[in-house]
């Protein structure tokens, strides 16, 4: 059985609110090798993937999510709390 090296990369909150109310976002970015999300807490994400447009991510605590790599996204909190997860890069 062949085992792959993974990196835990971070522990992610999708973040305060704003001043005005807003949520922020994960500014566009690019992943050149497969991930996973593991929720921290319950999250409702809007996930714009460039090509694909945007997908609603809707996961509760506990949850895990497998992002394909090659893929350029932005991550907008849509819930009413913070999400938290950890991402898992695979290397």
């Amino acid at each position: 059985m062949r085992y792959r090296e993974v990196s835990l990369l971070h522990i992610q909150i999708l973040r305060r609110r704003r001043h005005d109310g807003t949520w922020r976002e994960i500014d566009e970015h690019s992943h050149d090798t497969e991930h996973m999300l593991v929720a921290i807490s319950d999250y409702s994400l809007a996930d714009d993937t460039t090509g694909k447009g945007v997908i609603s991510r809707e996961v509760k605590s506990g949850g895990v999510e497998y992002l394909p790599a090659g893929i350029t996204h932005v991550l907008t909190n849509t819930g009413k709390e913070e999400a938290r997860f950890i991402a898992i890069i695979f290397k």
